[in-house]
């Protein structure tokens, strides 16, 4: 069985046209990865809000910030003052929810993850969450506008161009002669390091 996901940042509509976007893709469960499900100015995507409408239409309202969510209480995830997408990818809570969506697409369930940011670069619903979905054979797409989104590939693409625009300008010289393989893991490195919740900030 093809195992897609898709993700949707809220900013990007108002409630009814998320709603039809969710609609168009057929997603049957919306996941929410906020680590605090509300918002201070979109009132119609905090949770027991959005849950309501949801439910009115025939959609799921899932909450896994414990699985999925940007920031996390356990302070050994933090080692560089910031959440480490790589370490946190190992844990239990990241593995529990791996294996929800693994079960609920067994029974049919198209799932879409929800965050606020529109940009899945700038959120770590792509670069952590889509990331290592990707190891569990997850197909990762992300809904960016009315019938516009970009695959998880294109992302990375993106991610190569920012931090390793020279890559190709091979150095006999350079000790950062690196493969692609290991400028992807540098990039995402780099990005999880610009982006990830740091302790700080609470």
């Amino acid at each position: 069985m093809k195992k897609k996901i898709y993700t949707i940042g809220y900013t990007t509509f108002d409630i009814e046209n998320f709603i039809k976007e969710l609609k168009e893709y057929k997603i049957t469960c919306l996941v929410d990865v906020r680590s605090s499900p509300r918002s201070s100015y979109y009132k119609d995507f905090d949770s027991d809000v959005l849950e309501s409408r949801l439910k009115n239409e025939g959609i799921l309202y899932r909450n896994y910030a414990f699985e999925f969510g940007a920031r996390q209480e356990d302070k050994s995830l933090y080692p560089n003052g910031y959440l480490d997408f790589e370490i946190f990818s190992k844990t239990d809570n990241f593995k529990q929810g791996v294996k929800k969506l693994e079960n609920g697409i067994k029974l049919n369930q198209t799932f879409a993850l929800m965050c606020a940011e529109k940009d899945p670069y700038n959120c770590h619903r792509c670069i952590m969450v889509s990331r290592f979905l990707q190891d569990y054979e997850f197909e990762i797409v992300h809904i960016v506008g009315h019938n516009q989104f970009v695959t998880q590939k294109e992302i990375e693409a993106r991610l190569m161009n920012e931090y390793y625009p020279n890559r190709n300008q091979l150095s006999m010289f350079s000790e950062d002669n690196l493969s692609s393989e290991e400028c992807l893991l540098c990039a995402y490195r780099k990005r999880n390091k610009d982006i990830g919740f740091k302790m700080e900030e609470e």
